[in-house]
């Protein structure tokens, strides 16, 4: 089947083709190395803006790098924390969290700015259709912890306004796992 990041990005795709819309707004929520955000302007086709967040000049360096390289003019980058974007009627937004491949992994993402992200996130979406995918990475202390920390708020989202839906290798319980938030189309 798919492997957690390759499955992310079916996940998008689906999503952005459902839109059929004017002007997407994305967010990749952690830059990292651009890859998303590059597979989102591809997948968008400069009908609309990414705007990216990272805490680290390495991942602004590589990524601004890799969008040169693929001519690449509508992602917006932002060095600083996920937990302070600030956009408005965002369409999608995905968190790759962890640390940045071939870096430093004592730097990574960890459950304080996380969630402050979420929460901050849910009421910057678009009111009519929205999806936020997180990419959680268990196989580290501080992974499991924020994994465990962003299940529990996420859990106790009314269920009357969203759908949360958890993609997992069963059988794997320490692999990356993917949850998303979209709105519950069912809501009375």
């Amino acid at each position: 089947m798919y492997k957690i990041v390759e499955f992310s990005k079916v996940l998008m795709k689906d999503f952005i083709v459902s839109l059929n819309k004017e002007n997407i707004i994305c967010v990749d929520a952690t830059l990292g190395n651009g890859f998303d955000s590059l597979f989102l302007s591809k997948l968008i086709n400069n009908n609309g803006t990414i705007y990216a967040y990272d805490i680290q000049q390495e991942s602004i360096n590589n990524s601004t790098k890799l969008f040169k390289e693929n001519n690449v003019d509508n992602v917006i980058i932002n060095l600083k924390s996920h937990e302070f974007i600030n956009e408005e009627n965002i369409d999608l937004a995905i968190f790759n969290l962890g640390f940045l491949p071939g870096s430093n992994k004592e730097i990574k993402t960890n459950a304080k700015t996380t969630l402050n992200a979420i929460k901050n996130l849910l009421p910057r979406m678009n009111n009519d259709n929205m999806l936020i995918i997180i990419c959680l990475y268990v196989g580290h202390n501080e992974g499991l912890y924020e994994s465990i920390v962003v299940d529990e708020y996420l859990k106790n989202l009314p269920s009357k306004e969203y759908l949360i839906c958890k993609y997992q290798n069963y059988n794997r319980p320490t692999s990356p796992y993917i949850l998303t938030i979209s709105l519950n189309k069912l809501k009375k």
